[in-house]
């Protein structure tokens, strides 16, 4: 397994053991100071998600990664186990909020959760996947002369379009 790779996992896996920790502090003015605390960390870290993601993206689309499958399962699985955590951090800074809290750094926090969710969501819709039963009705649609129009295909990955421009 690739560092990278490990990074990866290890992020998904520390930040569900975060939330579950958290989720044990027992005094309410503790638990809102450790919830800025991780918040403000969770904040920066979603960048680096992102960044590894976009990494991969690019790899994808010049040819890079060989096992794209089991990249693609790595990738699903741990934006999504992160993107359920932050979402878990989400509610407690809104369950705060609404007991008339003011929580430092929700905002920031929010944004970065919102981006975690899009990434996840982005990659389950996008990254490629063997799927047998769409390769049959594929194969069916092509036996039936039906075929997708190219330039449809084009505009669904941006990756693939020239942004410099003629």
């Amino acid at each position: 397994m690739k560092a990278d790779e490990v990074l990866l996992r290890g992020q998904a896996r520390t930040v569900e053991e975060a939330a579950e920790a958290w989720g044990e502090t027992q005094a309410e003015l503790d638990r809102l100071e450790s919830l800025e605390r991780v918040i403000d960390d969770l904040t920066r870290a979603a960048s680096f998600s992102e960044q590894r993601v976009d990494a991969y993206w690019e790899a994808l689309f010049s040819g890079k990664i060989r096992d794209v499958l089991r990249i693609g399962d790595l990738l699903r699985e741990t934006t999504g186990r992160t993107a359920r955590a932050y979402a878990q951090f989400l509610g407690a800074v809104q369950a705060f909020e609404s007991a008339g809290y003011v929580v430092d750094g929700a905002a920031e926090f929010r944004r970065a959760a919102d981006a975690m969710r899009r990434l996840a969501d982005d990659l389950e819709a996008r990254w490629p996947r063997f799927d047998p039963e769409a390769l049959d009705r594929g194969l069916a649609q092509a036996a039936q002369g039906q075929s997708a129009d190219l330039a449809d295909v084009y505009h669904e990955f941006p990756e693939l379009q020239n942004k410099a421009g003629p």
